[in-house]
């Protein structure tokens, strides 16, 4: 939660910056990335180091719409809500397959089994696969998933209806996000029976366009074609014959890879190295907005700032111009007016930040510090 107006917003983000030409088919699509993932299962991590690479191998049940916050389908077809936001069923989708991979050969259609799985495992830490693989889901358990989720219900092979305790209308959302990703509960009951149900966050099943190959930590991971994805092997992301993530920290190693064609996108990298690489020949920086903000907070615990007069006195009185000018020079990024960048539906344009010193003084004295602190 937000403690108060955000200070900076970068409303932009690098969605790639790519070496041309671009791989064709029966080459692989090379990704320089930043870091190694901390692990496969995306319950258990909420870096985007992880995720970048979870999402690749999980579907959800609703997903994100590309460049947008709008809830599209993905392994449901519909859902319905119920008037109080406390109801929330999900017709899935039939013919969905799983990976099938050395350990682990799918005898059924993802179905309605593998959301009750998936989400139980979340909630209750006494079931069996639990029991044998304790494990903390990070961002489930800020949420706090188990305290609002009544039941997770399954209506028949391919319905599920998830109750909650009290309303809530953002629920929906959570399942696009890459904690929800499904899991196969046949998968998940060969494993616990081989006594090894730890390996689902080593050798990862999914039904997402691309299944795990290999992986040499902080050197580099590969991924090969699900040749059974549900939205077909003609899709766009599968024209490269495999997909690589070669993991370099260091921002200036993976600029050279770029430049040398070695990657063929890059993980985020400085703002100087941007501005060198817009002008190389064979490289392309594409921006959008992004869902991201920079802001300051307060500890609402810590006297003096636990005051509300004090928290908007300090608020008013930091001149943001001054400031933005210095921490985003190029010009590119634009000020935060609420705790949500323009990308999220429902950004409030009339929105103004206000800078007044004057005020700001007169704000302190009614808290009881005319002398500042």
């Amino acid at each position: 939660p937000f403690t108060t107006t955000p200070l900076l917003a970068l409303a932009w983000a690098l969605q790639a910056v790519q070496a041309a030409p671009e791989p064709g088919v029966g080459k692989p699509l090379v990704y320089c990335a930043d870091a190694s993932p901390e692990g496969f299962d995306p319950a258990l991590w909420d870096s985007s180091s992880t995720s970048n690479v979870t999402s690749q191998i999980f579907q959800g049940l609703v997903g994100f719409e590309r460049g947008s916050s709008r809830l599209v389908p993905e392994l449901a077809t519909a859902w319905q809500v119920s008037p109080d936001a406390r109801t929330f069923t999900f017709q899935l989708r039939p013919g969905v397959k799983f990976h099938s991979t050395a350990q682990f050969t799918p005898t059924r259609d993802f179905n309605a089994d593998d959301v009750m799985f998936t989400f139980t495992r979340l909630v209750d830490p006494q079931l069996p696969f639990n029991l044998a693989f304790p494990a903390t889901f990070v961002y489930p358990q800020s949420l706090g998933l188990a305290k609002m989720i009544a039941s997770v219900i399954k209506l028949g092979p391919m319905e599920v209806r998830f109750t909650l305790h009290q309303p809530n209308v953002n629920f929906l959302s959570y399942f696009a996000g890459s904690f929800a990703g499904i899991h196969s509960a046949e998968y998940a009951a060969q494993l616990l029976a081989r006594g090894q149900a730890s390996s689902i966050n080593n050798l990862p099943v999914g039904t997402g366009p691309w299944q795990f190959k290999s992986y040499r930590k902080d050197d580099v991971l590969r991924f090969k074609p699900h040749p059974l994805y549900w939205r077909g092997v003609q899709a766009p992301n599968l024209t490269p014959k495999a997909l690589v993530y070669a993991i370099s920290r260091e921002p200036n190693v993976r600029v050279q890879k770029l430049a040398r064609g070695e990657c063929h996108i890059t993980a985020p990298i400085r703002d100087v190295d941007i501005s060198a690489l817009q002008g190389h020949p064979q490289v392309v920086v594409q921006k959008i907005q992004a869902l991201n903000i920079s802001y300051l907070a307060f500890n609402l615990k810590k006297p003096p700032v636990d005051k509300r007069d004090v928290r908007e006195a300090l608020d008013i009185a930091i001149d943001r111009n001054a400031l933005f000018k210095v921490l985003f020079p190029r010009g590119d990024a634009l000020q935060a007016v609420s705790a949500f960048p323009p990308a999220v539906p429902g950004f409030n344009k009339s929105l103004k930040n206000e800078f007044n010193p004057a005020r700001a003084r007169q704000l302190l004295a009614t808290a009881g510090y005319p002398n500042g602190f």
